[in-house]
């Protein structure tokens, strides 16, 4: 009696987990998933090209693969024109999909303490790592996750402020074309920022503090707003659009995009050490000298 109980209680999680994933809006993980690989992969590029390279340079000859993956990365891979466009393409496509997802959920508070709570972590984590190594390059305060934050946090807002979807949809709209507007208006220098910390969370300026991690509440917020007020119209019924190509080609890209924050939490730690390995194999031995002395 007891096993055939278990095995009913089984088969129904399962059922449940299968009519989950069915449920979910796939071209919107995978969007997400599309945007977090490319994200993923400019980060690996970044930690090669600013930490690891100037280390190994010196002791490598012009002819080696791994001087010239460097100047394929900087000079055709990743040219100023190609980072510029790219970031903003990418970046933007991410929160504007964050946005239209937000709204299909009726958990915005727990995505919004998640998120806030994991922002916390890296900042604290990547302080340690600046800490032990007595650099500066590592410590995120404002990057990807933190913006998020304060996005779900002014969503959150809204939906406890305007309770009818159509009204509050409007307002977001509005408060998206508004922050566009904004940072239009900063790049053409007709709004003008303080040049401190503070700021930099709102605008790019000289308060840099990590290189793998850094991005601002403007214009991005402006996308996620647009998002979250288009949602309700796109997806009336959170079902997904394009139901008849849910099949299995798409799994590869969308386990990425349903699982953000384990692939971004664990990809710089493995970028850092898959660089240690091919150093430790392709480059002479004194690089690691250098750094931690003979």
């Amino acid at each position: 009696m007891k096993d055939s109980k278990k095995k009913s209680i089984d088969k129904k999680k399962t059922k449940k987990i299968k009519q989950t994933y069915r449920d979910r809006i796939w071209e919107l993980d995978f969007i997400r998933g599309v945007c977090l690989i490319l994200m993923l992969l400019y980060h690996f590029a970044v930690i090669y090209e600013v930490v690891f390279f100037p280390m190994w340079e010196e002791f490598l000859e012009p002819d080696n693969f791994i001087v010239k993956a460097y100047y394929f990365i900087t000079e055709k891979a990743f040219s100023p024109f190609v980072e510029d466009f790219f970031h903003f393409l990418v970046v933007g496509v991410f929160f504007t999909v964050a946005g239209l997802s937000v709204t299909l959920s009726r958990k915005t508070y727990k995505s919004f303490l998640k998120t806030a709570l994991f922002a916390g972590a890296i900042t604290v984590v990547t302080s340690l790592l600046d800490y032990v190594l007595g650099s500066a390059y590592f410590t995120i305060t404002h990057g990807i996750f933190h913006i998020f934050a304060l996005c779900y946090l002014v969503h959150l807002i809204f939906c406890i402020i305007l309770k009818n979807k159509y009204i509050r949809s409007g307002a977001l709209l509005a408060a998206g074309i508004f922050f566009l507007i904004l940072f239009k208006r900063t790049e053409a220098g007709l709004v003008t920022w303080e040049d401190n910390v503070f700021s930099a969370f709102f605008v790019d300026n000289s308060h840099l503090p990590s290189f793998l991690d850094s991005v601002h509440l403007i214009p991005w917020i402006g996308y996620f707003l647009i998002g979250a007020s288009l949602s309700p119209f796109i997806y009336p019924a959170k079902k997904s659009l394009l139901p008849f190509l849910n099949k299995k080609w798409h799994l590869p890209v969308t386990f990425f995009g349903r699982h953000p924050v384990s692939f971004y939490a664990l990809h710089i730690l493995l970028s850092i050490i898959f660089m240690i390995i091919v150093g430790l194999i392709f480059v002479p031995k004194e690089w690691i000298t250098q750094i931690f002395g003979s």
